[in-house]
């Protein structure tokens, strides 16, 4: 790969890396393993899942190899009210990091020894964030930036790569070393430039913007070295995304008014991924140690849908079945070629989502199917983000879960969501509603007790809680005497006190006149 560095000097740290590009992958099954035949004729279709409840709310959320989980949670108070919460899992155990009221908490990355990158922001100056990361040994740090800044990844040796802002001058890509260093990526950009990705290797992948606005795919070796990874035919400009160990990058590639992807390799150069050479708007969402590629192709323009699709230089093109459903997506894919997302099962309905697992171009499974001693009403609708050891971060109606394979999550009991309340439906003031939450645990001699609130002022009554077997329901009568946003929270809690969490926002309007609440 020594045209990598033609314009440049080969020092010997970025040269003894070079190799590494070329080399064969230790973590991940390699093509045509026993491991990964096994992953090809279904072995992950018949693998069953434990729940973990990790965030109460609708949260942004992060998966490393680890099984750790790093989550920001936003509660809407009122008009212009919101507090964000970060929570981390560390396989075991839930903790709160940090409450921020008036800010905006974007989290990124998060790599293998537990620390996350991101930006943050007030939120009455949106425009005007900073890079910052986090771990658990030393806690919140704002990465050092002449102006606003921005982190976009991070690798295993904590280095961190994204823009800083110019006190004269347009964003650059930078990197950030463990230590604190800023270092300036490549020559400076005609406008501006942003790194995207970076490698354990600490080669980087971004973008380049010309005075005009088009885009190019760069890749910025560790000791400076920068090079133009070129355009697809009849291109009009790239970004790059992703980059593996290998040193495989893909992207996204503009042709006339569509938007395409590309890999690159040093041996192949750029190449355009296409539909069967029908050029369709399509994205990159991941790209795995395999040289694979999955994201999601726009297969009706009126109407938004995609269909989610994975590509390989062996393999080509590849749209994924969606079994009958009109649209899905694509969000994840591991290096065991298992890949998830979720099926738009309704066209009327956009909502109406189940969370899915393919097994290569295989599937899909409903994973709400594989759940092992799951909750009554539990619905998992999307899918984030699977690792190498099966583990899947999915959005559902109880909020953010933890899908961990086999039939032990933790200690603490699974709660469903919180029901008595239909769906989009705004409670009238004056209201009694009989709301009630499902729970399960893993232990069949577990008892239980619970605790509810209710954060409108109004008086609050005991929850009931009826199980068998170490399952039941919490029940709790409440009414709402007050108009505004409101959040229910109900916390179930076993004899050795480990807990969890579920609650539900929603509106309290003024009853219309003339009707009964």
């Amino acid at each position: 790969m020594a045209h990598l560095f033609r314009h440049t000097n080969c020092f010997a740290l970025a040269c003894a890396l070079l190799p590494a590009f070329a080399a064969p992958m230790a973590e991940g099954p390699a093509a045509g393993s026993a491991e990964s035949a096994h992953a090809a004729h279904g072995g992950a279709h018949a693998r069953e899942y434990s729940v973990i409840n990790l965030a109460p709310l609708q949260a942004a959320g992060l998966l490393n190899e680890r099984g750790e989980v790093a989550m920001a949670m936003t509660e809407t108070l009122g008009v212009d009210n919101a507090v964000t919460t970060y929570r981390f899992f560390d396989g075991r155990r839930i903790r709160d990091h940090g409450t921020f009221a008036g800010q905006s908490l974007d989290l990124v990355d998060l790599n293998d020894n537990g620390m996350v990158v991101g930006r943050i922001s007030s939120q009455a100056q949106p425009f005007n964030p900073r890079a910052f990361t986090w771990a658990a040994a030393r806690g919140w740090r704002i990465l050092p930036s002449p102006a606003e800044a921005g982190a976009n990844a991070v690798n295993n040796l904590n280095w961190t790569v994204g823009w800083t802002g110019e006190a004269a001058s347009a964003s650059r890509a930078v990197l950030w070393t463990n230590g604190g260093a800023r270092i300036t990526l490549g020559p400076p950009a005609p406008q501006r430039s942003e790194a995207s990705a970076i490698n354990l290797f600490g080669f980087t992948v971004g973008s380049v913007f010309g005075a005009d606005g088009t885009s190019r795919a760069m890749l910025w070796s560790p000791l400076g070295g920068a090079l133009d990874l070129g355009m697809i035919e009849g291109g009009t400009g790239a970004a790059a995304t992703h980059i593996n160990t290998r040193g495989e990058v893909a992207g996204s590639a503009g042709r006339q008014t569509q938007s395409l992807g590309f890999y690159w390799s040093r041996e192949r150069g750029m190449v355009p991924i296409t539909a069967d050479n029908i050029f369709r708007t399509l994205s990159v969402v991941d790209l795995n140690e395999l040289g694979d590629v999955a994201g999601n192709t726009l297969i009706s323009d009126g109407q938004g849908f995609f269909a989610p699709y994975v590509w390989s230089l062996g393999a080509g093109y590849r749209q994924l079945p969606l079994a009958g459903a009109p649209s899905g997506n694509l969000y994840g894919l591991n290096n065991r070629r298992e890949l998830v997302g979720d099926l738009q099962l309704s066209i009327q309905d956009r909502a109406d989502r189940r969370a899915a697992l393919w097994n290569g171009a295989a599937g899909p499974v409903d994973l709400n199917t594989r759940l092992v001693r799951a909750p009554a009403a539990l619905v998992l609708d999307t899918a984030r983000a699977i690792n190498d050891r099966g583990e899947i971060l999915a959005d559902s109606n109880a909020g953010l879960v933890l899908l961990r394979p086999g039939r032990t999550g933790t200690p603490a009991p699974v709660l469903g969501p919180i029901t008595g309340i239909p769906r989009y439906t705004q409670i009238a003031r004056g209201s009694t509603l009989d709301l009630a939450a499902a729970f399960v645990d893993s232990s069949i001699d577990e008892s239980h007790t619970a605790t509810a609130s209710v954060n409108d002022g109004c008086p609050q009554s005991a929850p009931s809680v009826r199980e068998v077997r170490g399952a039941g329901e919490v029940n709790l009568r409440h009414t709402f005497c007050r108009a505004g946003p409101v959040t229910i929270r109900i916390r179930v809690r076993d004899r050795a006190g480990n807990a969890s969490e579920v609650a539900l926002s929603r509106s309290v309007r003024e009853p219309n006149p003339g009707t009964q609440p």
